[in-house]
C-alpha cells in the first residue's frame, strides 16, 4: 500500500472564553489567546467517514448577540459557549482540505468557525461558497451576511415598509442600522438615525444618505428631540438599543406603526434592566411590537442576496466596517462594540497583511489605526483631498503603497477569483491595472496632496515612519480622516 504524504504543520493560536459572566459587558480579560499547538494541515483520519473541511480563517465577525453566548443561560436560541473552549462566530474561511465532495482547497468560505488561526468544520453544510467574485470578502459579514440580512428581513417583513412612510433607526451606524436606512431611503421614506458620535451623524447623513441624524447623548429629552424631527410621528422604528430611547419612540409613534425588535445593545448586560413606562401607548394607538430573528426568514435569503449584490454594484448601498488587524486583537474589537467604539461593521482580519503596523497601531486625529501601511497613506492623503480626481489619486497613491507581500497573502485577502484586484484594508481597493495609470498630472497632484498632509500634520509623517519602526503610539493632531465604503481601520 502506497504511504501518504506527510501533511505540512503549522501552529494554532486561538482565542478560549476564561469562563462564564453575569451582570456586566465583557472585558478583554475574559477572553485569552492561547497557543494551540501544531495541526496538520490536512483533515485527520480521526473525522472519518462523516466529512469535514478544514479552513484557514481570513476574517472574523465580531457581533453583539455574541455577549449572550458568554452566560451560563440555556433558554436563548443559541448554545453559550464553553468556558476553556475557543470563541465560536461567523467567519470567512479558505478552505485548505476537505473530505467533504462540496469543497476543495482552495474554495472561500462563509459560515461559524472559530477564533482561531485553523480550525475543522465538522457541520460542513453550514458552510456556504463565495461566489461573488467582485465584492469584498469581508462583507459577506456584514453586507451580504448575516447583519445585512437581519437588516432586510426585518425591514421588508417585519415593518412593512410603504412609501412616503417616517422611518427611525437608533444605533443607526452599526453593521444593522446602516443597511435599514439605506433601504429605507430606496423605499422612498423619510429616515431619521440616532448616534453615539458627532462622527457617526455625520457619516449617517454624508454616507448613507439619512436625512436627519442626531447623537442621543447630547439630547436631555429624547422625547422631544424625537418630537423635534418627527413633528407629525414615527411609523416605523427600526429598535436596536431599548431602554430609554424605547419609551421615548414610543411617545412619538403615529397610529398603525410598527416597531421591529431587532436587539437592545444598552440593556444586554444589566443585572437590572431599565423598565419600559410607555408601554400602553401600543394599546391605544394600534402599534405592532415584534421581535424576530434573521434565520426565522430564510425564505427570502435568495432574494436578499440578489437585491443587496445589485444595489451594491449600482451604487445604491454602500458599507462602512471597522476592521481590527490580527487574531489578538479580536477580544478588543468585540468589547468595544458594547461602548460604541466601532464605527460600521465590526470585523477582524485573523492574520495581519503585509505591511500592518505594530500591534496597537497608533493614535490618528483620536482614533487608533490598526490597518495597512497603505491604507493610512490612502486616508492621510484623501483628508487633504480638494476634488474629486484628487480624491482618487489619494487611493491610487495608497494602492501602491499597500501593493508589496507575498502571493499567498494576497491570495488569502484579495476578493475571490479576481487575480486583478488587490483587496486591501481601508477603503483602497482598485484593479492593479489602474494603478499603473498614473498621468505626470497626477504626480503633480500626489505631490500637492503630499505638501499638504505635511502642512497640517505638523511633522506627523516623522511620527508614522516611527510607529512602523517600534510599537510606540504615535500621535497625529489635525489630519482629517476620511471613510470610504470599504473602510476598516
Amino acid at each position: 500500500m502506497e504511504q501518504q504524504e506527510a501533511a505540512p504543520m503549522a501552529r494554532n493560536r486561538k482565542v478560549v472564553l476564561r469562563e462564564y459572566i453575569a451582570g456586566r459587558p465583557p472585558r478583554e480579560d475574559d477572553m485569552v489567546l492561547v497557543d494551540g499547538g501544531t495541526v496538520a494541515l490536512r483533515v485527520p483520519e480521526a473525522a472519518a467517514p462523516a466529512p469535514a473541511v478544514l479552513v484557514k480563517n481570513l476574517y472574523l465577525s465580531c457581533d453583539p448577540y455574541m455577549r449572550g453566548r458568554m452566560r451560563d443561560f440555556h433558554g436563548s436560541y443559541i448554545p453559550p459557549f464553553q468556558p476553556g473552549s475557543v470563541i465560536e462566530g461567523l467567519g470567512v474561511a479558505r478552505v485548505v482540505d476537505s473530505t467533504h465532495p462540496g469543497f476543495s482547497a482552495g474554495d472561500i468560505v462563509s459560515g461559524m468557525t472559530g477564533w482561531e488561526e485553523y480550525s475543522l468544520i465538522d457541520r460542513p453544510e453550514q458552510l456556504s461558497k463565495i461566489q461573488q467574485s467582485d465584492i469584498p470578502l469581508s462583507y459577506h459579514l456584514g453586507l451580504l451576511g448575516m447583519p445585512g440580512f437581519t437588516a432586510y428581513a426585518g425591514f421588508y417583513e417585519i415593518c412593512s415598509p410603504k412609501k412616503g412612510e417616517f422611518v427611525f433607526v437608533s444605533a443607526a451606524s452599526g453593521a444593522v442600522g446602516q443597511i435599514v436606512g439605506q433601504l429605507a431611503k430606496l423605499h422612498g421614506c423619510y429616515v431619521v438615525g440616532s448616534a453615539g458620535t458627532n462622527q457617526k451623524v455625520e457619516l449617517l447623513k454624508d454616507k448613507f444618505g439619512f436625512d436627519a441624524a442626531f447623537n442621543y447623548k447630547e439630547e436631555p429629552d429624547l422625547t422631544a428631540a424625537l418630537k423635534r424631527y418627527f413633528p407629525e410621528g414615527i411609523d416605523i422604528y427600526f429598535e436596536n438599543v431599548g431602554g430609554p430611547m424605547l419609551d421615548a419612540v414610543l411617545l412619538n409613534m403615529r397610529t398603525h406603526g410598527r416597531i421591529a425588535v431587532c436587539g437592545m445593545v444598552s440593556q444586554n448586560a444589566l443585572t437590572d434592566p431599565v423598565g419600559i413606562h410607555n408601554i400602553f401607548c401600543l394599546v391605544p394607538k394600534r402599534i405592532r411590537m415584534q421581535g424576530f430573528i434573521q434565520s426565522d426568514h430564510l425564505h427570502m435569503f435568495p432574494q436578499f442576496v440578489s437585491d443587496m449584490a445589485k444595489h451594491y454594484r449600482d451604487g445604491k448601498i454602500v458599507y462602512v466596517e471597522d476592521m481590527s488587524i490580527g487574531l489578538e486583537n479580536a477580544p478588543a474589537a468585540l468589547v468595544g462594540l458594547f461602548s460604541g467604539k466601532n464605527v460600521g461593521k465590526q470585523v477582524d482580519r485573523a492574520r495581519p497583511p503585509p505591511g500592518a503596523w505594530p500591534r496597537g497601531g497608533f493614535d490618528l486625529h483620536g482614533r487608533t489605526v490598526r490597518g495597512s501601511i497603505g491604507a493610512t497613506v490612502g486616508i492621510l492623503f484623501g483628508g487633504c483631498a480638494r476634488s474629486a480626481r484628487e480624491e482618487q489619486v489619494a487611493r491610487l497613491v495608497g494602492a501602491i503603497a499597500a501593493s508589496a507581500g507575498t502571493k499567498r497573502e494576497q491570495a488569502d485577502h484579495r476578493d475571490a477569483g479576481r487575480p486583478d484586484v488587490a483587496h486591501h484594508h481601508g477603503g483602497v481597493r482598485l484593479p492593479v491595472k489602474k494603478v499603473t495609470r498614473f498621468s505626470v498630472a497626477d504626480l503633480f497632484l500626489s505631490l500637492r496632496l503630499l505638501y499638504a498632509v505635511g502642512s497640517r500634520s505638523g511633522g506627523c509623517w516623522r511620527e508614522l515612519a516611527g510607529a512602523a519602526a517600534a510599537p510606540s503610539m504615535a500621535v497625529c493632531h489635525g489630519v482629517t480622516r476620511r471613510r470610504h465604503g470599504h473602510t476598516g481601520i
